[in-house]
């Protein structure tokens, strides 16, 4: 009887590996993906892209309809997403993420900025300027790019979640404890503003 049981178990194991090694898995539930998604841009109606954990990109060009994967080529925790037309763009994350595309997000490139700082917002205006802001106050700017990233001086060592900027100079930063930063000189000085609350601010 005891060599019964353990011929069984023998044969149940093996049975047990061979299916392991004979399948694969595919997602099947949500589709395309199932990652936490952070942040959206759209450029128009049905143009858009949105970012997430594992360095989850979609795209639809269907207003929403239909989402594809991109391949980021990372599997950092993607924050903020932005566009300035439909081939130029850049998403930000954790761990240094800065990533850069010229093709719509059919290929996306890692830029240096320089920094240890994650990021949880970005924003540009053109295909040359681009700001994101993160982690203690974090503010970093490119007016070339990307080619350059330059450290602004926030003044501040509170967490920034999202910035916004309406040309290549004008722009506002928001982040916890009710923070808001205003520049009008591209990113390179930035001011406090009263917001009138301590709550955590995420969008601009």
């Amino acid at each position: 009887m005891r060599s019964f049981i353990h011929w069984s178990c023998f044969l149940l194991l093996l049975s047990a590996t061979h299916i392991a090694w004979s399948q694969t898995w595919e997602w099947q539930n949500p589709l395309p993906q199932g990652n936490v998604l952070q942040d959206a841009c759209f450029l128009n109606s049905s143009t858009g892209w949105i970012t997430g954990g594992a360095g989850t990109i979609l795209f639809t060009d269907d207003g929403g309809d239909n989402w594809t994967l991109q391949h980021s080529g990372t599997n950092r925790w993607l924050k903020g997403i932005a566009f300035a037309d439909a081939l130029h763009g850049w998403a930000v994350g954790y761990e240094e993420a800065v990533l850069h595309t010229a093709d719509g997000g059919a290929t996306w490139q890692r830029q240096n900025d320089g920094m240890l700082n994650a990021l949880s917002g970005v924003a540009c205006t053109d295909n040359q300027h681009c700001w994101a802001v993160g982690t203690s106050g974090a503010i970093i700017y490119t007016t070339n790019g990307g080619t350059d990233w330059n450290e602004a001086m926030s003044g501040i060592s509170t967490d920034l979640n999202r910035v916004c900027f309406i040309n290549s100079t004008r722009g506002w930063a928001v982040g916890n404890n009710g923070r808001i930063l205003q520049t009008a000189s591209g990113g390179a000085g930035w001011n406090p503003q009263s917001s009138g609350t301590t709550q955590n601010l995420t969008g601009v």
